[in-house]
């Protein structure tokens, strides 16, 4: 039977990354979700959580934002040959952004990056382009990951239902928002729908979410440096989702949060 298990390597406005393991009773694959952490730092981190370059056997991206993929790691992608996962929509961006041509796979809705495991995909409202929310699932286990969202449409509570674990951006307080020295029309980029989700949003997403699912744990991510306090996060969320109570995390910016195996109906953290 298979397990998988979710490490985030780090979120916030500073850059995101993060790796899910597969285990099936072969050698362990490590695929890793977004490339905005240098390449020191990812090996890092998942030496801490005893994992091997070798391992990484694809990369999804999500979209192309400095903070979710860095140009430093074309060497590395090159060296090892690893492929490189982006929406069609997103193809020319990547190669913008120095995803090496050789290493990029082009895919709309479905994929397989490795055996055993597929991927469904939507691509969300953000910016101009959209960011791809993703399902993984692998034999009787699923995680669903959604960041940079400028809103949360029905069609993406319907793919996330029946998952075990799910990744999803809490990423502003409309009231600190309001009040930060940040430019105006930056202000209405995140807040106009195509930018990012508050934390009321992130809320309403994940009740109905969890309402759908046997959600065994919810890790919030991508909150504002700026705008986002974790504390209030914290109280928030646990206020309004007192079932998950206990199994709720706030990803940082410079620690790994994880990891989180999860088999066919049991989470936890790994030992």
């Amino acid at each position: 039977m298979a397990a998988l298990t979710y490490l985030n390597l780090g979120s916030g406005s500073a850059g995101n990354a993060s790796a899910i393991v597969m285990e099936d009773g072969g050698p362990i694959r490590v695929l890793l979700v977004d490339l905005g952490l240098s390449p020191s730092r990812c090996r890092e981190m998942l030496a801490s959580a005893s994992l091997r370059p070798e391992q990484v056997v694809g990369v999804l991206l999500t979209h192309l934002d400095h903070d979710h993929y860095r140009p430093t790691w074309t060497r590395s992608l090159v060296h090892r040959g690893i492929p490189v996962h982006v929406h069609e929509q997103h193809a020319e961006a990547a190669l913008a952004a120095g995803v090496p041509s050789a290493c990029l796979r082009a895919y709309e809705g479905e994929l397989r990056p490795t055996e055993g495991l597929r991927v469904s995909t939507l691509l969300a409202s953000h910016d101009e382009s959209g960011s791809v929310a993703m399902r993984l699932d692998a034999e009787g286990v699923s995680i669903g990951l959604a960041t940079d969202l400028g809103r949360v449409p029905e069609a993406l509570i319907e793919l996330f239902a029946g998952i075990d674990l799910l990744g999803l951006e809490s990423n502003y307080c409309p009231r600190m928002q309001a009040a930060s020295p940040r430019p105006a029309f930056l202000k209405r980029r995140i807040t106009g729908g195509h930018g990012h989700l508050s934390n009321a949003e992130a809320i309403a997403a994940a009740t109905a979410i969890s309402a759908r699912s046997d959600l065994r744990h919810l890790v919030l991510l991508h909150l504002s440096r700026e705008c986002n306090d974790r504390e209030l996060v914290a109280r928030l969320f646990e206020e309004a989702l007192p079932w998950l109570r206990g199994r709720t995390s706030i990803a940082r910016q410079d620690e790994m949060t994880g990891p989180l195996r999860i088999e066919a109906a049991a989470i936890g953290v790994a030992r």
